[in-house]
């Protein structure tokens, strides 16, 4: 199966994380899956559903309201090759990949002692970007980054727009 287009471009796929860095008190990460999150928080990071993961690190400090201030914490996991070996799609295309992606991906928050924990500030939004093969290239070219927000707008931690750029 190949996953390029007839023009020969690629998508890339990526799951955007942001959260506030402090919100929990300590360190923490944001676990993504494509499919079920196990039931046993310590079957995340080894599940065959993985996918990958956004670690924040907490200082030792104490934190107050004060001193936070907006400590707002960016990752990315890439969807792309998971995508790729658990789908059955026919292409990774938007048309294919968004609806996937709606149905099957999943994430959950640990803190550094794996107790699992409800992040508020988290947000997770997709994006997709089209990899464009020039003539006689050797590497893709990036093009323009689209956000798919309707693939986990709705849900908690999802994105928290109900816009679509697709």
């Amino acid at each position: 199966m190949s996953h390029t287009t007839t023009n020969k471009n690629l998508w890339e796929w990526t799951a955007r994380i942001r959260s506030r860095q402090c919100e929990l008190g300590s360190t923490y990460m944001v676990i993504v899956f494509l499919g079920n999150v196990p039931k046993d928080p310590e079957e995340w990071l080894s599940c065959p559903e993985f996918v990958g993961k956004h670690s924040v690190l907490v200082s030792g400090r104490k934190y107050t309201r004060q001193n936070q201030g907006d400590d707002t914490t960016e990752g990315f996991v890439h969807l792309t090759n998971a995508i790729i070996k658990r789908s059955r799609l026919e292409s990774l295309d938007p048309k294919d990949v968004a609806p996937y992606l709606k149905e099957n991906l999943n994430w959950g928050v640990q803190k550094a002692d794996g107790s699992v924990q409800d992040l508020k500030s988290l947000e997770i939004v997709v994006f997709g970007t089209v990899m464009t093969y020039p003539p006689g290239g050797m590497f893709p070219v990036p093009g323009e980054r689209q956000r798919f927000d309707s693939i986990t707008y709705g849900r908690p931690g999802g994105s928290r727009e109900s816009s679509n750029f697709e």
